[in-house]
């Protein structure tokens, strides 16, 4: 069975989340360290942080355009949307 482009997409959430709580998980610690190292270890993941939310968004945007069912969502809606929100 080959993997399309909306399975390697949706298969992306959960490595992003794990990346993301990682990164949450590196500025408490830096509360508990050294001034310098602190701030140095706070600010790297802060970068990766940022960084990573821009993969996720490029990922949603991806999940919307090879969504098997994209053609109907963007006619009625995407589920979770407000009703008059719509399409992507």
């Amino acid at each position: 069975m080959t993997r399309s482009v909306f399975n390697l997409t949706t298969d992306m959430e959960i490595p992003l989340a794990t990346i993301d709580d990682l990164c949450s998980a590196l500025c408490l610690l830096s509360e508990a360290m050294d001034s310098e190292q602190g701030v140095v270890v706070l600010r790297l993941a802060m970068l990766a942080q940022e960084q990573c939310k821009a993969v996720e968004a490029k990922r949603c945007e991806l999940f919307r355009l090879s969504h098997p069912h994209r053609e109907a969502f963007d006619k009625d809606g995407w589920p979770g949307e407000a009703a008059n929100g719509g399409g992507a």
